[in-house]
């Protein structure tokens, strides 16, 4: 609740300030905070009722990749409100003309981001292939994964418009979604790649 209550005036503060630049970012990342811990609330209540809802399998190295893949699309998101903000004060120095040498503007934050979604790519797909190898194509792991993969070409794709398209402001807002749904998809497959046992206590 009390995430809920700042972020709010977070807000508040972004509109009055007319987006300053390290509000924004702050402001994302409590809203991602909030999303991861509405999610884990979810799970723990879905765990604890549903035996079947994990696998008991020991997840290793795969868990371990996961929790890579999480950090580094928060790394991703963090990048990309900082593209963001800088693109909201490139706008507003050029008048909102010339959209198409915006991005040229913005600098090595822009190539980070755009390198660093080649690793997203990469990790996602072996994390695809170990648990298409790992775990029941049917079970909850599979689904998730698939459901990453998914989230993860459209969002490519909305990247690729952003950068030679001029940033339509619609493919901004979708990016910026798309973003948030990935990271929410990945949180949650990487409590799914946990034990029965870890929740025993609550499950007898």
């Amino acid at each position: 609740m009390f995430l809920v209550g700042f972020q709010g005036w977070l807000g508040s503060i972004v509109v009055s300030t007319n987006l300053l630049a390290w509000v924004v970012t702050i402001h994302m990342l409590i809203a991602v905070a909030i999303l991861a811990i509405s999610i884990y609330t979810y799970f723990l209540a879905r765990v604890w009722r549903n035996r079947n809802l994990l696998e008991n399998q020991k997840p290793g190295l795969l868990k371990a990749i996961t929790i890579f893949a999480v950090i580094i699309t928060l790394v991703q998101i963090t990048l990309g409100t900082t593209v963001r903000e800088q693109i909201d004060a490139i706008s507003s120095a050029m008048n909102d003309l010339n959209r198409s040498e915006w991005v040229s503007k913005v600098g090595i934050n822009f190539l980070l981001h755009r390198d660093l979604a080649v690793l997203v790519i990469i990790i996602n797909a072996i994390i695809f292939i170990m648990i298409r190898r790992k775990y029941n194509l049917t079970g909850n792991q599979f689904k998730y994964i698939s459901i990453v993969i998914i989230l993860l070409i459209i969002q490519v794709i909305s990247g690729i418009v952003l950068s030679y398209l001029a940033l339509p402001p619609v493919a901004q807002s979708v990016h910026i979604l798309l973003a948030t749904l990935l990271f929410g998809a990945q949180f949650y497959l990487m409590l799914l790649l946990g034990k029965n046992k870890l929740y025993s206590r609550k499950l007898l």
